[in-house]
């Protein structure tokens, strides 16, 4: 089993994992936010037309379109946004209008008495601020939200990344480099020192490797040893004790 690139693997399906998951809920943050912004519009548009309408009436022209589009407007807003007091505010500012307001409007076409409905215009305008405020307040919320996702993001994927860096670091150039230098050693000559490596993953079983090479090296070498001090005490039939395999059979066979 390939356990370091499996180790790796699995550290980058999280990372990715990670950013996929961390993607969606901010698509759906900004979803929310973009919505919400345009909450606020609307809110500022029924404040702004409510009181566009009081001056209609007050001068005696006709206010019926732009209360339509006012009404339109409140109506859209029912269920808006359910974060926050902005429902709880914007039925209060429907309930005003409709309970206060118009009957004012109503009362000055009869009676021409401004009193009434400017007292009404005034309460109501600052009912559609508290309402515009309730909503501001909650996008404020999502754009705080956003920042701390994003931050909390890049902290993760950094610190994800770092832990990939330290394993590759750890895992693969660290061992390569005492690698090297054992190897170095074999290319030298030095058949007696074992080659020693801790871990049992790919490096490992090349370890294990260089270590059977390295006692069948060991053991070509005291045999050819052994046999050529034999020769030289004057003993020319002496055979080996051990086989010799691959390249070195002809050492054998000589």
């Amino acid at each position: 089993c390939c356990m370091i690139a499996v180790l790796i693997q699995s550290l980058l399906k999280r990372v990715f994992n990670a950013v996929v998951a961390v993607v969606v809920v901010l698509m759906v943050c900004l979803h929310l936010f973009t919505s919400y912004t345009a909450v606020v519009n609307q809110a500022g548009i029924v404040r702004g037309g409510s009181q566009r309408i009081v001056k209609q009436v007050l001068a005696g022209a006709d206010s019926t379109q732009a209360m339509t589009n006012v009404e339109g407007v409140l109506n859209k807003l029912d269920g808006a946004i359910m974060l926050g007091s902005f429902s709880s505010e914007r039925n209060k500012v429907a309930q005003y209008w409709q309970g206060t307001v118009k009957p004012a409007i109503a009362d000055f076409q009869a009676t021409k008495n401004p009193a009434r409905l400017l007292e009404a215009s005034e309460t109501y305008f600052g009912m559609t601020n508290t309402m515009v405020d309730a909503a501001q307040s909650v996008v404020d919320m999502m754009a705080w939200v956003l920042y701390i996702m994003l931050v909390g993001f890049v902290a993760a994927i950094w610190s994800s990344l770092k832990k990939v860096a330290q394993t590759f670091q750890e895992r693969i150039v660290e061992p390569i480099s005492a690698l090297e230098t054992d190897v170095n050693r074999l290319a030298q000559g030095n058949l007696t020192q074992k080659l020693n490596y801790s871990r049992e993953d790919e490096i490992g079983k090349l370890y294990d490797l260089l270590n059977k090479m390295r006692v069948e090296l060991s053991n070509y070498v005291q045999d050819i040893e052994k046999n050529l001090r034999t020769m030289a005490s004057g003993d020319l039939v002496t055979a080996t004790d051990m086989k010799y395999i691959g390249d070195y059979a002809p050492i054998q066979t000589n």
